[in-house]
């Protein structure tokens, strides 16, 4: 499944992953793995949580993750959105809730026959870790960000609030069970 026409054009920062030696990770194509800023920014939080650098919280960190941010703003759409279908990304979908349409990693895409997915879990995950530490970082109380928070406006702080906030849930399983099967 590609994406429909007219959709793309997004703003920040989105990292190719599609630069492997394996089938379908050829240069200059787009697998639909929208989650390698999330991936590329899990290693600066980890350096920035066990140093508290704080001139690499403000001169690198925080450029990465708003250009992140950015990225994940613009791609999100409303989860009722005929994007996806006559019902949006599920029955029920509303407008307030934000989903990532055209997702997926290389390894589960379409069960590994590289199909796109709408709101993977690495997307919505990476979201969720880069909103959140956006918020933490640059909480102006020092017990929660730490002696020196982040520089960030009241305007950035509730874009990135309202977008945790609105975020689709992560997909969920019910296992039923198979009678005879004798699985659960």
């Amino acid at each position: 499944g590609g994406c429909p026409p007219g959709f793309g054009g997004f703003r920040g920062l989105e990292f190719p992953s599609a630069t492997g030696p394996f089938e379908g990770m050829i240069w200059f194509t787009d697998d639909g793995c929208r989650f390698v800023g999330g991936l590329v920014a899990t290693n600066f939080i980890q350096y920035y949580d066990a140093t508290r650098n704080y001139t690499f919280l403000e001169e690198r960190m925080m450029p990465l993750l708003r250009g992140i941010s950015d990225f994940y703003v613009s791609y999100a759409v409303p989860s009722n959105s005929s994007i996806f279908g006559p019902f949006g990304v599920r029955r029920g979908a509303t407008a307030d809730e934000l989903s990532f349409p055209f997702t997926c990693s290389q390894e589960v895409c379409g069960g590994g026959a590289g199909g796109a997915e709408h709101n993977s879990m690495q997307d919505l995950s990476y979201a969720r870790m880069v909103w959140t530490k956006l918020l933490e970082y640059s909480d102006p109380d020092p017990v929660i960000s730490g002696a020196h928070p982040a520089v960030a406006t009241t305007e950035e702080r509730a874009v990135w609030a309202d977008s945790l906030r609105r975020l689709a849930a992560f997909k969920t399983v019910t296992a039923v069970a198979t009678p005879g099967s004798g699985q659960p």
